[in-house]
């Protein structure tokens, strides 16, 4: 669930990835702007994830520095 101020828009973009070694990083899921709910609405934003396997470690990573 992205920040419902100004900011929900950081979610384009947006990438959940997960890896087991902290260096080779597979992305699971991955945002535009058609996920980004409208400002000042707080939505769960949902994705499907298949993965060919587990992993130890999640990130979220978004365009720019964010």
């Amino acid at each position: 669930m992205p920040r419902c101020d100004r900011f929900n828009v950081r979610l384009d973009g947006g990438r959940i990835q997960g890896s087991n070694d902290g260096v080779r990083w597979y992305t699971l899921a991955a945002f535009d702007s058609t996920d980004v709910p409208p400002e000042g609405e707080p939505t769960w934003v949902e994705k499907e994830v298949n993965a060919p396997k587990g992993f130890t470690m999640f990130r979220y990573v978004n365009k720019g520095t964010n």
